[in-house]
């Protein structure tokens, strides 16, 4: 098994599409000619790469990224823009860049 890494999206996608038994971790946005892999337990059940599995964490290949805040005092401007970042606007952005965001959503139970 080998780790490369990409400079770019496009070219982590194209390196996938080039290689069979390949795996890439991409944004939604970024999947190109790629294709998500859905995975079946023992028992059968299906785990798709849906939105609402990965904020349920019901799909288990993703790559979370966590911003952890210090307990120190921290100077005004990083202050706001962690403020911002914990706000709807941030959850916009995120998700219009092709991430799975931190905001609710409805789940119905046929799913």
């Amino acid at each position: 098994m080998r780790h490369l890494r990409h400079d770019s999206y496009a070219a982590l996608a194209a390196a996938v599409v080039a290689d069979p038994g390949a795996l890439g971790i991409l944004s939604a946005t970024a999947l190109g000619a790629t294709q998500p892999i859905s995975l079946r337990d023992n028992c059968g059940f299906v785990s798709a790469p849906r939105v609402d599995a990965m904020k349920t964490d019901d799909y288990p290949l993703t790559a979370p990224l966590f911003l952890y805040l210090p307990s120190r005092r921290l100077p005004s401007l990083a202050g706001d823009f962690l403020a911002w970042l914990r706000g709807p606007e941030a959850q916009l952005v995120v998700r219009r860049a092709g991430f799975v965001d931190q905001g609710a959503v409805p789940v119905p139970l046929n799913t």
